[in-house]
Parts: C-alpha cells; sequence; structure tokens
C-alpha cells in the first residue's frame, strides 16, 4: 500500500508491504514527497529507512476466530478482568486446536460487541505455518 500522509510539519508517503496469506505488514518506509517522485520517476535513487517486523510470520497463514467470552462485571468490568476471560478461552481453543490464539483484548470491553446473553464477541487470531488445508481448524 501506498498513501499519502498529512500532517505534520512535512507531508511524507508511506509505503507498505503485507503478506497476503498471513496479513501481516511486515516493511514499512516513509519518504518526503520530494523523494517519492525522484524515486519513481528514476532521476535519483533515495536512501531511506524501512522498517521491518513480523518476518517470522510472512508465509504463514492467517486464522480468526470469534468466540463467545463472559467477562465478569460485563462493562464495568477491568482491562485485568477481561484480558483474564480472554486468556481462559485462548488457552481453551489452544488446547483444542493445536494453535496459539491471540485474542483482541479490547473486544471484551466493547459495547458493540456485547450479545444479548451478556457474553462478548471476541477475536482471536494465529497462524498457521503449514500449506494443508485439512489441518485447518473448524
Amino acid at each position: 500500500m501506498i498513501s499519502r500522509v498529512s500532517g505534520g510539519d512535512v507531508e511524507m508517503v508511506e509505503i507498505r508491504i503485507t503478506d497476503g496469506d498471513s496479513h501481516v505488514c511486515f516493511a514499512e518506509a516513509h519518504l518526503t514527497l520530494e523523494q517519492f517522485a525522484r524515486a519513481v520517476t528514476g532521476m535519483s535513487v533515495a536512501d531511506i529507512i524501512i522498517q521491518t517486523r513480523g518476518l517470522d510470520l510472512v508465509g504463514t497463514r492467517r486464522l480468526v476466530r470469534r468466540e463467545s467470552v463472559e467477562v465478569p462485571n460485563g462493562m464495568r468490568a477491568t482491562i485485568e478482568q477481561a484480558m483474564k476471560a480472554c486468556d481462559h478461552v485462548a488457552a481453551r481453543l489452544e488446547i483444542e486446536t493445536g494453535f496459539e490464539w491471540l485474542p483482541h483484548y479490547e473486544d471484551a470491553r466493547n459495547h458493540h460487541r456485547r450479545n444479548k446473553d451478556g457474553t462478548y464477541t471476541v477475536s482471536f487470531v494465529a497462524f498457521d505455518a503449514s500449506k494443508d488445508d485439512d489441518d485447518l481448524p473448524t
């Protein structure tokens, strides 16, 4: 993705490279508009810093599950209570599927994610390094 970042003193162009399977943004660079224009037109080479992250996840497959999580005290729960409830469900999912599931903790306190029975729908993400579709959890 290439986008123009506005605000601040200098207008920038941001370049992000994302892996298609894992949906992980693993490289990011920022250039001034002048650097970008010169590089794109072939007029010069722009020396830039590229930040990398999540390289170990590139080539893996991102799995997403949504689970109902019972959070004590509901919307009045502390972040610690919500995190503990999510971690409990993540541990159960790991036993069931063999994958390490990472919860989106903020879902457990978001009133838009609250169900009629008082539970919260929380998204959990895992990364699968195998390429076999038959091994995916349902």
